[in-house]
């Protein structure tokens, strides 16, 4: 126990820290409560003395794992230390104890040790050089390694020395003063004595003690005062230590600024509301850990916390018994991102509960006992669809699109149990009467009928498909039928000899529009598709000139429909060079290898759907760029291609967009942006454009 120990007497206290430790004095340092290590096993001494009938002296070791034991501590009736695991206990002889080091000694050894070549020949050619200048040939540089080997560990910032026997600091600071990081895990440290030391000697901002079991016997108040040895520290990882929650309450009194903590596979079961600590707690793992209720995770509190990993805990439901079903919890209102994997929940109310979580945007839910009742596309839309503020499920984001159509199935498939007005629904499904708001009242035709008579007949659709000359197929088919199966048989009937996936898109007559179906992975009934409809197939290089045709056809269908004259305006705009020449000449059948840039504009008419076009092709240079504002006014859609495989003015295009897009004439108005030249190498996918140009904050 060390008592309340003035700040200042630190280095008086830990005597011996600095020296290094070797094989030759390991004996004398071990004592009732040290790490040791006997070849790759890891233990703590409960015993050390003589064992009767047996010469010399012995170490009594529980170890950690209790397969290495032999015994409880009984030796023939004599009882010589306890087990806090049955079977964990045996002796050893001293010299069958790995040899004790200190991190100095083990950074001076590590580190030391792998001189970069290249630097080494680097410097072997400078000296060589100012030997012949000075015409010097068997001059020396003395001191020049030190020196060398001084400015190395100075530079030091990033430092692992991670099973390396370390049970000691040893003078860390005299060596590498300006270590930041410092990964001291699976090593020998028996108490946090040393790990403090570490810390009063290094401005460290993350450290990994992570798999070193120490006890904690140091006063609450005096490890208050030895916080301020971790002023600058923000990331802990204490992870495989065995402790409780407890215990990391009594530590947080050390981490005065503490951003984020590592604590996974401890034995962390019963959780209590920290009192004057964490509150800059930001990211908190959890994962392994025994945790089966939710209620010791609302106990948690913590306010500022974004970031909480519950992976491996064991908790079979989620619920926030305190809030209403179409409220939001007063608890984790900063929580944005939840890891919730190969846990035991077996309700999808518990997904329903997590909307409860007023910034939730990101969930990480594999491997839960509920996800084996649907297939993981089916349960990744009710996910999406009960969670309303989720931006990413699993690591993919969450398109406008996706969400759109996961409530729209959402609200088939539990539109009829709604409807029935029973009042355990809303629990169930707290979200239903906000998708109601913002959709209406699902058509009954629409609703799914949860009975075992629906037949296989009744849910075929009678499609029709049609390729680019005109040939015809129709067919009936299952609304549950993936779309890559749709575009295999169009492969097979309307690309032979030819290589490439084909493109499908629906053909909307009635609404004079165009739905382009770009998720083999969805079902047919994801797209809305009706009996009658017509699909149309093209192969891969007539893609980009399809995606501008449909975008002129749900112009039109937008303009008919508002009973607007029949003349559609487009422009197209975008940097210089993004090949926005090329891609209007190709549309309007103008294949021209030789494409100069337009300089100022070009007008290009066509006719679609009976229906007279006109396309603006502007200049993208940057004094045309002032007059792009003078046709916002008057035209119907936009049209902003980018050159996907320069990346030196991404940075560029994305200002200029974020300006077309902010300008008030564009507002409401149609606008594509195609992502040109993806035939050569390296060159973005539709993903990247997104992602780079920033594109759905802008659109939202």
């Amino acid at each position: 126990m060390v008592g309340a120990m003035p700040v200042n007497l630190i280095p008086k206290f830990f005597n011996g820290a600095m020296e290094s430790h070797n094989g030759d004095d390991c004996e004398s340092q071990v004592f009732i409560g040290s790490r040791v290590k006997c070849n790759e096993d890891f233990g703590t001494v409960k015993y050390i003395g003589e064992v009767q009938g047996y010469k010399g002296i012995w170490y009594g070791v529980e170890w950690d794992n209790a397969e290495r034991g032999k015994h409880d501590g009984f030796v023939e009736d004599v009882q010589y230390f306890k087990t806090t695991k049955p079977g964990a206990g045996s002796f050893v002889r001293p010299n069958k104890i790995a040899p004790f080091t200190t991190c100095a000694e083990a950074i001076r050894r590590y580190y030391g040790d792998r001189e970069d070549e290249t630097v080494a020949a680097h410097r072997r050619t400078v000296i060589n050089e100012w030997k012949r200048e000075m015409g010097a040939p068997f001059i020396e540089m003395v001191g020049f390694e030190k020196i060398h080997q001084k400015q190395k560990f100075d530079r030091l910032q990033e430092v692992c020395v991670h099973d390396q026997n370390i049970s000691r600091a040893g003078d860390v600071a005299a060596l590498c003063p300006n270590v930041r990081s410092l990964d001291v895990s699976q090593n020998l440290f028996s108490n946090w004595r040393e790990i403090i030391e570490l810390s009063a000697q290094l401005p460290l901002k993350e450290i990994d003690v992570s798999k070193n079991r120490m006890a904690i016997d140091i006063p609450e108040e005096t490890l208050e005062q030895l916080s301020i040895h971790f002023a600058s520290l923000e990331k802990i990882n204490i992870s495989v230590c065995d402790y409780e929650w407890s215990d990391v309450l009594a530590l947080s009194h050390l981490w005065p600024k503490i951003n984020e903590i590592i604590a996974a596979y401890n034995r962390i079961t019963i959780i209590n509301p920290p009192a004057v600590t964490l509150r800059t707690l930001t990211i908190l793992r959890l994962d392994g850990n025994p945790i089966e209720s939710w209620c010791e995770v609302i106990n948690l509190g913590l306010k500022n916390l974004k970031v909480l990993s519950l992976n491996d805990c064991c908790i079979e439901e989620i619920r926030f018994k305190d809030t209403k079903p179409d409220a939001k919890a007063s608890v984790f209102e900063n929580l944005e991102v939840l890891f919730l994997n190969r846990n035991k929940i077996k309700d999808w109310r518990s997904i329903s509960e997590l909307n409860k979580l007023k910034s939730l945007k990101k969930l990480y839910f594999l491997k839960n006992p509920i996800q084996y009742e649907e297939d993981y596309d089916t349960g990744s839309q009710l996910i999406i669809a009960k969670i309303g503020n989720l931006q990413e499920l699993n690591g993919s984001c969450i398109t406008r699109e996706l969400r759109r159509g996961s409530e729209y199935d959402y609200m088939k498939r539990y539109g009829a149990e709604w409807k029935k007005g029973d009042e355990q629904f809303h629990f169930e499904h707290c979200r239903f009467q906000e998708l109601i708001d913002k959709y209406g009242v699902p058509d009954d035709s629409l609703l799914v009928k949860q009975n075992k008579d629906t037949t296989l007949t009744s849910q075929l659709l009678e499609i029709t498909i049609k390729d680019e000359n005109g040939k015809i197929l129709k067919k009936k088919f299952p609304s549950t039928m993936a779309v890559q199966k749709l575009v295999t048989l169009a492969q097979r009937l309307f690309s032979k000899g030819k290589t490439g996936t084909p493109f499908l898109y629906i053909q909307d007559d009635q609404m004079h529009s165009d739905v382009i179906m770009d998720n083999v992975m969805k079902d047919l009934a994801f797209f809305s598709i009706k009996n009658g409809d017509t699909i149309l197939n093209l192969q891969p290089e007539n893609v980009k000139y399809a995606y501008l045709a449909i975008v002129m056809g749900n112009c039109w269908g937008l303009f008919r429909r508002r009973n607007m004259r029949r003349h559609i305006v487009l422009i197209l705009i975008g940097l210089d060079n993004a090949g926005k020449t090329e891609t209007v000449n190709n549309l309007a059948g103008e294949k021209d290898d030789k494409v100069l840039p337009t300089v100022g504009f070009k007008a290009v008419n066509l006719i679609h759907k009976d229906t007279p076009v006109t396309i603006y092709d502007l200049g993208g240079g940057p004094q045309f760029r002032e007059i792009w504002c003078q046709y916002y006014s008057e035209v119907h859609g936009v049209i902003f291609v980018i050159d996907s495989s320069d990346f030196s003015r991404l940075d560029e295009c994305k200002t200029v967009l974020e300006e077309v897009l902010s300008h008030d004439k564009i507002s409401g108005k149609p606008v594509l942006i195609l992502a040109n030249k993806q035939d050569k190498s390296g060159a973005l996918d539709d993903i990247d454009v997104v992602e780079k140009l920033n594109i759905e904050p802008l659109v939202n």
